[in-house]
């Protein structure tokens, strides 16, 4: 296939649909940078390689990825996203571009994270809220009671378009309640310790707990 590559600081940016205007071009690599910086600092480390971004037109990108139509962008070791056709940066281009980034950077640092951890820090990254997604959890997630998080451990690839959003919610839930009940020192805390190759269910005790 033709695509183009661009290499700037800490990113690749390859086109497969062709290259953007060189203004675009250069936006995107302003606002990655500017993500990058922020991400290190709220994740406490960063990806030791440069971060591979792949944009795709909107048919290129499900031909590609295969992915259930819910899912709006991938990152599989590389960021892919459907690019379609903006002329600048959107609102929701900006934000998918955090929330993918923020996986890179928690699979640079936890290869094995929990995926209600790493779902969870991307969207409040976004930034999205729990109130801005109009949903209730029935139950908020109050110490101790948590929602089964066990079960959001493995993929959401294989839920239908509701599970997936109630699955991705209670992610969010989970991640907005360590934050405002322990803040970003927490949640980086609760990174290393799995880092450090803990299991998930003692690694939240360890912050949950102060230990």
């Amino acid at each position: 296939g033709h695509f183009t590559e661009a290499a700037r600081g800490h990113f690749v940016l390859r086109y497969e649909g062709g290259k953007p205007a060189e203004a675009l071009s250069d936006d995107l690599f302003r606002t990655l940078e500017h993500d990058y910086d922020e991400l290190t600092a709220d994740i406490g480390s960063a990806p030791k390689e440069p971060v591979t971004v792949v944009f795709y037109s909107a048919q290129q990108f499900s031909d590609v990825t295969q992915s259930p139509t819910w899912v709006g962008a991938i990152n599989d070791g590389r960021m892919r996203i459907p690019l379609g056709e903006v002329s600048n940066i959107t609102p929701q281009l900006e934000g998918v571009l955090r929330h993918e980034l923020t996986h890179s950077f928690v699979h640079a640092s936890v290869p094995h994270c929990p995926l209600w951890l790493n779902e969870g820090l991307a969207q409040m990254e976004e930034p999205k809220t729990v109130n801005s997604m109009g949903m209730s959890l029935g139950r908020q997630p109050v110490s101790g009671e948590f929602v089964p998080l066990s079960q959001l451990e493995g993929s959401f690839q294989k839920m239908d378009n509701e599970q997936a959003r109630r699955a991705y919610f209670e992610s969010l839930a989970a991640v907005e309640y360590l934050r405002s009940s322990y803040g970003m020192d927490g949640l980086r805390h609760l990174l290393r310790q799995l880092a450090d190759g803990e299991q998930p269910e003692a690694a939240l005790h360890a912050v949950t707990d102060g230990g």
